[in-house]
């Protein structure tokens, strides 16, 4: 299922918050901050995403962000979101130190199933950054 972020003002600066399904500690590790890390460098260098602040945390990370003329925030936060997702769970089925990938890769997909409608827009959480968005004025 697609989901499609509504941004009205494409020159406005946005507060972005995307969070792990059910908040689970995902960015404990090393390697799957830099997932999230080199994906940001990816879409600032390639897709004309400007960063003016940005905080990881356990399980969400916070970005202050808007697009280059020319580019539509929506657009980068979409592929972003489906990149980095698919680059995680891939990192954490590949990762032979992972004491936790049976629960995680078990866990994420009975989320999206079973968890609340996000508040925001009333849909499933599907994959495992779910996207929050607040226009600052």
């Amino acid at each position: 299922m697609s989901r499609k972020y509504k941004l009205h003002n494409p020159e406005g600066l946005y507060f972005v918050t995307f969070a792990t399904e059910g908040w689970t500690d995902v960015f404990t590790r090393n390697e799957y901050k830099n997932i999230l890390v080199d994906n940001l460098a990816y879409c600032q260098k390639n897709k004309g995403l400007e960063i003016f602040a940005w905080c990881i945390m356990t399980n969400h990370l916070h970005l202050m962000v808007r697009a280059t003329e020319g580019n539509l925030l929506q657009d980068i936060v979409r592929d972003f979101k489906k990149f980095t997702s698919k680059a995680i769970l891939k990192a954490i089925a590949e990762n032979q130190r992972e004491s936790r990938k049976e629960w995680l890769l078990k866990l994420f997909p009975l989320l999206a199933r079973f968890c609340e409608p996000c508040p925001h827009h009333g849909k499933p959480m599907l994959s495992i950054l779910a996207y929050y968005q607040s226009v600052l004025r």
